[in-house]
């Protein structure tokens, strides 16, 4: 705290500023801001003093810094609650700095974990960003993820980011033509013991069963004798059970949209 009480928050943001081509200041300075952004009490401090625009820069200018990507994505996963993060990311093109990062490092599976995460973060509210990374492609990253990285870690952000995506009427039917349906049904089977994943593979689930033809494929393939499967395990927990009832309703009595 001593140190955003002493201005190192201001100081660490000028020195990226003035020495915007030296990658070892840069990269000392995200690992400083790292530190900072590890306690949540300076969060609202990083965020306010202007901390989002260099995270941002980070990705875009030093995409080879493999370490350094990873401590700017885990910055920007520490301060994602700050309602000022969200405008933020949009005025200075952070989207479109997360996917191409995802895109570049799509083989590994620790910054790609932290970029699926990272967007299901910023779409979780956001009409605006839903629609964003759909027409950058990060549905497809999210798919090709999910097919590529059989971690648990992995498929539960994921998971998260094809729900919060799935609020979208028109992605619902990009993400069952790009096989969501199979990927969230098989991350359920694989990973049973994963309360989140459950949760969040069950309420994209949910969603995507809005559109007939995901609601056709969540019916043909028996999802929900995997999901009654989870409702024994996890019956108690209230997040799960609360999914569960909800795809059982729409898979029962919900009106088609399409």
């Amino acid at each position: 705290m001593k140190i955003v009480q002493l201005g190192g928050i201001e100081t660490i943001i000028k020195s990226m500023e003035n020495f915007p081509n030296e990658p070892e200041i840069q990269e000392n300075a995200i690992l400083a801001f790292s530190s900072i952004c590890e306690k949540k009490e300076n969060r609202s401090s990083f965020v306010n003093l202007g901390g989002i625009p260099p995270i941002i820069k980070i990705l875009t200018n030093f995409p080879n810094l493999y370490e350094v990507i990873i401590n700017a994505l885990l910055i920007l996963v520490f301060v994602v609650s700050n309602p000022r993060v969200a405008k933020q990311i949009e005025e200075f093109q952070g989207i479109k700095a997360i996917i191409k990062t995802f895109q570049k490092f799509k083989e590994g599976e620790i910054i790609t974990r932290l970029c699926a995460l990272n967007l299901a973060n910023f779409c979780a509210e956001s009409e605006v960003n839903r629609i964003k990374i759909r027409d950058l492609n990060g549905i497809e990253l999210i798919i090709e993820e999910m097919k590529k990285h059989q971690f648990s870690d992995n498929q539960e952000f994921c998971c998260l980011a094809l729900f919060n995506l799935a609020g979208n009427s028109t992605n619902r039917i990009k993400i069952t033509e790009n096989g969501g349906v199979s990927l969230l049904l098989k991350a359920l089977t694989n990973h049973g013991n994963s309360v989140n994943l459950n949760f969040y593979a069950i309420k994209a689930l949910s969603r995507l069963s809005l559109y007939s033809e995901a609601k056709n494929q969540i019916q043909n393939l028996n999802v929900w004798r995997i999901v009654e499967e989870r409702l024994t395990i996890f019956g108690t927990d209230p997040r799960i059970y609360s999914a569960g009832n909800e795809l059982y309703t729409n898979l029962l009595i919900r009106d088609d949209f399409y």
